[in-house]
């Protein structure tokens, strides 16, 4: 008997002396949940540097935040108004650079089209 209780003694310390291993989970990078663009850190500059501009007059294009569909994923026009010299820039939801244009079509994105691209929604537009 005596012995029996050192064993289940002893079987009770070396198992109690192994820490259970806990799961470590990796949580990835969230991006910038769609509709979120806002949050971007590309966005809130763009914004900022629209109010430096002079007011749009009537009839001009108003800087904007518009949404597509381009190459199966939203992606997000930030364009100035028609007295900025710059066709403006796309970003994804992830705030990456998809394409920096002079002019529409030029510099990254020569397949943005009527028939590649899908407007979703205006995201931000100047009310001023």
């Amino acid at each position: 008997m005596k012995n029996l209780i050192l064993i289940l003694s002893l079987c009770f310390v070396l198992f109690s002396c192994f820490e259970k291993e806990e799961e470590v989970t990796v949580v990835p990078e969230i991006p910038i949940e769609e509709g979120n663009v806002m949050k971007c850190e590309k966005a809130t500059k763009f914004i900022e540097e629209v109010d430096t501009y002079p007011i749009t007059r009537e009839g001009e294009r108003k800087a904007s935040i518009k949404k597509y569909k381009f190459r199966n994923k939203f992606v997000y026009w930030l364009r100035p108004s028609s007295e900025g010299h710059s066709d403006g820039f796309i970003i994804d939801g992830n705030c990456n650079l998809i394409c920096d244009w002079v002019l529409v079509g030029e510099t990254g994105c020569n397949d943005w089209n009527r028939s590649t691209v899908e407007y979703v929604e205006t995201i931000w537009q100047d009310q001023r």
